[in-house]
């Protein structure tokens, strides 16, 4: 690593890059979520190597990042504030630490940087597929706090946990092979929030909240029209919101049903991002099991 083009970015430099992005707010809500994410992360599992952090030559002054996932998935995630992207580009084209031939998966890669992006992951030699475009839906965590919560009486919401992870991923319409070990680390890193029947305890209905927001937000088909997407959604944003931060959720652009629950709940499109698999990955989510 020591004479790779990217270089890890110290923990204790992580805060002062996300004071960079917390000056772009509302813009790149989702890069300021993220940083969040790591640095909570790294506290709380200090013995796991989650995340790796990496900026060209070390510099991660201009914004630009790569960051590795490493939880049951192989995860990229890239940012810059450089207009042309042209540093990132040359640091995906020159790095190897990139293990290109793993099911792999670009992060919510800003839509106006995607073309950049397949640029330079086509010098990899790797076929890679966008897949899902999805809109990033917003609400200023000020507004958020004062959300009001209404449960219906025949349920209640509660914590999730990892003992969770299996019913959500067969649910889950990108899973892979053993995709539920990542489900159960998000939930036990990052928490989420479930509905859940008060009859028999039955769970019906949840979101869990993932490196940037609100993420894989299910009902069940039969417990559908009931508002409990609605529900979840705003328990987990108004807990997003008392720490500081905006609450935003990923939806599928033909998604219509989540789009619209997003927009009647307050949130509003923000900015736009895709999520990138190559080869390797398409195939483990064709062939995605429990």
């Amino acid at each position: 690593m020591s004479n790779d083009i990217l270089q890890p970015i110290p923990d204790e430099d992580i805060p002062k890059l996300q004071e960079i992005y917390k000056k772009q707010l509302p813009r790149n809500t989702h890069i300021y979520n993220y940083l969040q994410s790591v640095i909570k992360w790294k506290k709380l599992r200090p013995d796991k190597n989650y995340i790796t952090l990496l900026a060209p030559h070390g510099n991660w002054k201009n914004g630009t990042i790569v960051g590795i996932h490493k939880y049951n998935c192989y995860e990229l995630f890239l940012s810059t504030l450089e207009e042309d992207w042209s540093i990132l580009f040359e640091a995906l084209i020159k790095t190897k630490l990139i293990e290109w031939n793993r099911s792999l998966l670009l992060y919510a890669v800003h839509m106006d940087h995607y073309s950049t992006v397949m640029k330079a992951l086509k010098e990899t030699k790797y076929r890679f597929y966008l897949s899902n475009v999805c809109d990033i839906w917003w609400m200023p965590h000020e507004k958020a706090r004062n959300l009001e919560i209404n449960c219906p009486p025949e349920v209640y919401v509660d914590k999730l946990n990892p003992t969770h992870a299996v019913l959500i991923n067969s649910h889950w319409p990108h899973r892979y092979k053993d995709s539920h070990k990542y489900v159960a680390t998000l939930i036990e890193l990052n928490g989420g929030y479930g509905v859940f029947l008060k009859t028999d305890g039955t769970l019906v209905a949840w979101v869990l909240r993932n490196l940037i927001g609100l993420g894989a937000l299910q009902t069940l088909d039969e417990h559908k029209r009931k508002g409990y997407g609605s529900l979840v959604t705003t328990v987990l944003a108004k807990e997003i919101a008392k720490e500081g931060l905006n609450p935003i959720g990923t939806v599928l652009q033909n998604n219509f049903g989540s789009q619209k629950m997003f927009g009647k709940l307050g949130f509003e499109i923000l900015e736009t991002v895709t999520f990138t698999e190559n080869e390797e990955m398409r195939v483990n989510l064709c062939n995605g099991s429990t």
